[in-house]
């Protein structure tokens, strides 16, 4: 399979799980709203918006928790490209019509970690 299509399938199956969510929710809230709206015609009390349970309260540990995930992810991000690069498979390099490092955005990077580390 080629880089290009594997990026591509993997950008499709993304975007619709995204959409799936986003779908779901917006249905889920419809149908809150619409039961809302019944509750009200027929006069009787609103139950509690609160359906989904109680959640727990957030904690310092959640916080650094989530932070730390969201550090490693940024690292993976940023040097994936690079490792690619290094590797020999600059594919990701050759889809943006170029394989010159300055002329790619994250070329600048590239370029600093070859002259700083290698």
């Amino acid at each position: 399979m080629n880089a290009a299509v594997g990026m591509f399938v993997v950008a499709v199956l993304t975007f619709g799980f995204l959409a799936t969510v986003v779908v779901l929710r917006h249905k889920r809230a419809v149908l809150r709203h619409e039961e809302r709206m019944a509750v009200i015609e027929k006069g009787g009390l609103l139950p509690e918006l609160d359906e989904e349970g109680p959640t727990a309260p957030r904690t310092p540990r959640v916080y650094l928790l989530r932070g730390m995930l969201w550090l490693f992810v940024g690292i993976a991000v940023v040097m994936l490209p690079y490792a690619l690069y290094r590797d020999g498979r600059d594919t990701f390099f050759r889809l943006h019509g170029t394989t010159k490092p300055s002329a790619h955005p994250l070329g600048h990077l590239r370029i600093f970690l070859r002259l700083r580390f290698f």
